[in-house]
């Protein structure tokens, strides 16, 4: 976005600063126009940067000692890139905006900006910035359509973050709370108000000249950096080729306890850290916890910690939005339309982002979302709130009751750490698999939260939210774009593992997972039982091929003895294993001597699940209170050592920030139990609906070549191939189309004659062809399957590594033969003005793009049970 500002008041000054601007490339890297700041410029190829003021002056704003210039601008903007179209080379940067007391973190496309007290690291700040008390986010912009001003998220200013230490739940950062609800038990009368949470006042005196809160934890200093990669990693397994570790910036903000505090925390510090991604509107924060390296003395209870408090306007929240879990789907009934941020956390279980409403007047509710801890099993559904709480009251358990009704404010659970769990002593990480602490300097040891991550959208359009999601998960979790054809073998003796080789190798499957129910055993580290899998692991790597292997490791899994399993608040033990006992070492020197023979894959059935654990005798946690934290925690550093070692990791549940690869798409198991013909339409369905915000490569699918438990008989297995080849053929095209070299295929053999080798060896062909179009651009959904007439889906790729713009898959899942016209959305191809078509029979026709980047194509024919692709270029 180029933008030029002016006085409106003189025309010719006017002229002549948009003509030497534009000759001399002046652009704005990032703009904040909210009324905390001024408008800011930076001048590029060394030209200087010119502030002119307009007659007329906005009220005074914080930390400025005079005007602040906001009125009488003319503003010219430019075509902007769009940032899921091309390549945004914008970098983020932390900078200093009109007024010395505020900074803008920003990549142009969003932006956070803080207040910045004065500290004897800003010198610049003394004596000008006094009405400043703390380090607080004052504004959170997103720029969302050409010619608009930057839009502000914030209805309300908040805190940086709650941290619960030895009982006490602690603020920081932050100002005093500027808009008490009528409805809290301080503010029981109208006079008691000090201003309302449902719109942002910012020349009102509490915005203006905040009240500092002298409990909350102070600012220290920041510093900024690259961000550092989470998890060593190297593309494997025709991955995308995206930066790792991801661009972008990483700042840190020091924190130290207020006045008075209790002794045993002067030596604490609270780090609040922000990384914004480059090219993208995300960015994630978190928190750490750190004691000076010489303080020995006794640990600090770590509780509950909420580690992002946002009070946002009814378009980021959506309408009466009550979670935001939603938005793929759409807005649930009478909540309006689907919210244009989604904050989420990166843990799956213990952990949540939960929306919130606060009543402030007969019109208005003021819309929070609170990023927090909660205690248990963040798959059930959250404990609903009390409608008058506080984001900070969102599950710290604090017990504070409704003056009206008497009710607890929020009933849920917190998390409680024994003391020094994890201040001044050694990470688990560390403990457990002998990994390198990144994240903190050598000289201290802390707590690291889990992390939060925002990401904003500028429509309500689903299918452009849907993209949205998929490439910021590309550029923070590149390892779910790695795409090998496997096969899951259901023959693992040495005779099956040689023949299943030898047939791979003929077709082009580039993987064998040892499946489920099978004669592979993980868990039998025997020397003759290690000796064969050495010897067929051999014979498969000679032909290229890599091996894995199946283990149910954690839920569901008991029997292993109160030492190991889960044991309840009622003393009842097993149903699961514990994943924070002496089980987690014990599998842990199972599966590396499976590494060892060059197994590099592992499905992971059964990874931990949300369970607690109240023994207090396991090894890696004290108890109920703890149990759900070291659990999770555990889980995803076993998951992050696999991806460091490069194994491929399939893990039926949502592991993906931690490591794992894969997870199965969201979709009954019964369905494989169905006749072919349905499973697959219901099969489809759910690669349709899933792809909204997965990509194809970051799920698996399942198609019983045998039989399947819960099948109802032979016409839901695939086998024998030969005489159901036409069917084989579809489950190809389908899977294949949808871009999803992740399939279960669970047989004995990938084919049992030569029709059904033609179908493998014709369609893997085919995805090696297109493969790069087909797993790394944007999957556009055309038209959903619904039995009565035709689906299809669009895979755009606007930088054409297969030399395509853009590829279409259409089914016709009907018993006749189908002519439809079909409106195919080619925006997202690149592609503005004229397109070549080539249908799969080599047939080339022309069209002209309409004025929203579409084509209509008629006369689609396609034969019963059949389908038909086109490309675009």
């Amino acid at each position: 976005r180029r933008v030029i500002c002016a006085p409106s008041s003189n025309p010719r000054k006017t002229s002549l600063i948009l003509r030497l601007a534009l000759e001399a490339a002046i652009f704005l890297k990032g703009s904040h126009t909210g009324p905390f700041s001024t408008s800011w410029t930076e001048g590029l190829l060394n030209t200087p940067t010119v502030i002119l003021p307009a007659k007329s002056a906005s009220p005074p704003v914080l930390g400025m000692k005079g005007s602040c210039v906001a009125l009488g601008l003319v503003v010219v903007t430019a075509v902007r890139a769009d940032w899921l179209l091309d390549t945004v080379t914008t970098e983020v940067t932390l900078t200093p905006l009109a007024s010395p007391c505020l900074v803008a973190l920003t990549n142009g496309l969003i932006s956070r900006v803080f207040a910045v007290p004065p500290s004897t690291t800003n010198p610049q700040q003394v004596g000008v910035c006094e009405n400043v008390p703390n380090w607080q986010t004052v504004d959170l912009t997103h720029t969302a359509d050409e010619g608009s001003p930057a839009k502000s998220a914030l209805a309300a200013l908040d805190v940086e973050a709650w941290v619960e230490l030895d009982g006490v739940l602690w603020a920081v950062g932050g100002t005093l709370d500027p808009c008490v609800g009528f409805t809290r038990a301080q503010a029981t009368t109208e006079a008691a108000r000090e201003g309302t949470c449902a719109y942002l006042n910012r020349s009102s005196p509490a915005a203006t000249s905040p009240a500092p809160n002298t409990t909350s934890w102070q600012y220290i200093t920041h510093r900024t950096g690259p961000i550092v990669a989470p998890i060593p990693y190297t593309p494997k397994r025709h991955a995308a080729n995206v930066p790792w570790p991801p661009l972008g910036l990483h700042l840190e903000v020091d924190f130290g306890p207020p006045l008075g505090c209790p002794s045993v925390l002067t030596n604490i510090t609270i780090t609040v850290h922000y990384e914004m991604l480059q090219g993208a509107p995300s960015l994630s924060k978190w928190v750490t916890v750190t004691s000076a390296a010489n303080s020995a003395g006794a640990g600090v209870v770590i509780g509950n910690v909420i580690v992002e408090t946002l009070r946002v306007n009814d378009d980021f929240a959506g309408a009466s939005y009550p979670v935001a879990d939603v938005w793929v789907t759409g807005a649930a009934s009478g909540s309006g339309q689907p919210p244009l941020l989604l904050a989420k956390t990166d843990i799956t279980h213990g952990s949540g982002c939960i929306w919130g409403t606060r009543p402030e007047s007969t019109y208005s509710n003021n819309r929070y979302v609170s990023c927090a801890y909660t205690g248990s099993d963040s798959t059930s559904p959250p404990a609903q709130c009390h409608p008058d709480a506080h984001p900070a009251e969102v599950c710290p358990g604090s017990g504070v009751q409704c003056p009206s009704c008497g009710k607890p404010v929020c009933p849920c659970p917190t998390v409680t750490l024994a003391p020094g769990a994890h201040v001044n002593l050694t990470d688990a990480s560390v403990v457990f698999f002998n990994r390198t602490a990144t994240r903190l300097p050598a000289s201290t040891v802390g707590f690291e939260s889990f992390h939060t991550r925002l990401i904003f959208f500028d429509t309500t359009e689903q299918e452009r939210r849907g993209l949205s999601v998929r490439r910021v998960s590309l550029l923070t979790t590149p390892w779910i774009s790695e795409n090998p054809l496997f096969f899951h073998l259901t023959d693992t003796s040495p005779a099956g593992i040689q023949n299943a080789a030898d047939d791979a190798a003929a077709v082009g499957i580039e993987m064998l997972v040892q499946s489920f129910g099978t004669s592979f055993k993980m868990e039998d580290d025997s020397p003759l039982y290690m000796s064969i899998l050495a010897h067929s692991i051999h014979y498969a790597n000679a032909k290229g091929i890599e091996v894995g292997g199946y283990d149910l490791i954690d839920l569901d899994r008991s029997g292993l003895g109160p030492a190991w399993d889960v044991v309840g608040t009622d003393g009842k033990v097993g149903g699961s294993a514990c994943f924070a006992s002496g089980w987690t070492d014990h599998l842990y020197s199972l599966v590396n001597g499976k590494l060892s023979l060059n197994l590099t894959m592992i499905e992971t059935d059964g990874p931990y699940g949300g369970q607690v654990c109240a023994s207090k005798e396991h090894a890696h946690h004290s108890g109920l209170a703890d149990s759900v934290y070291w659990q999770m925690r555990i889980q995803g550093d076993f998951f992050a050592v696999m991806r460091e070692r490069g194994i491929f990791v399939n893990a039926p549940d949502i592991y993906f920030e931690q490591g794992a690869n894969k997870m199965m798409f969201y979709g009954d198991p019964t369905n494989y139990g169905q006749p072919r013909q349905k499973d697959l339409l219901l099969s489809r369905q759910m690669l349709f609906d899933a792809t909204y915000e997965w990509l194809p490569t970051q799920g698996w699918s399942f198609v019983p070549l045998e039989n399947y438990a819960g099948g109802v008989g032979p016409g839901s297995q695939f086998a024998p191939l030969e005489a159901n080849v036409a069917d084989y053929d579809l489950a190809w095209a389908m899977n294949m189309g949808y871009g999803v070299a992740g399939v279960c295929w669970r047989g004995s053999h990938i084919f049992d004659g030569p029709l059904s080798k033609a179908v493998v060896v014709k369609w893997i062909s085919w995805y090696n062809r297109y493969r790069s179009t087909l797993t790394v651009g944007n999957l556009i959904h055309v038209r959903r399957p619904d039995g009565q007439g035709v689906d299809a889906v669009l895979h755009a790729q606007p930088k054409r590594p297969d030399g395509v713009a853009g590829l279409l898959f259409c089914f016709n899942p009907t018993s006749t033969t189908q002519s439809v016209s079909l409106k195919i959305p080619l925006y997202y191809t690149g592609l503005n003005q004229t397109v070549t078509i080539q249908s799969m029979d080599g047939l080339t026709t022309h069209a002209s793009l309409q004025r929203d980047y579409s084509i209509i194509m008629t006369n689609i024919t396609i034969r019963p049970k059949g389908y038909a692709w086109w490309t675009f270029l």
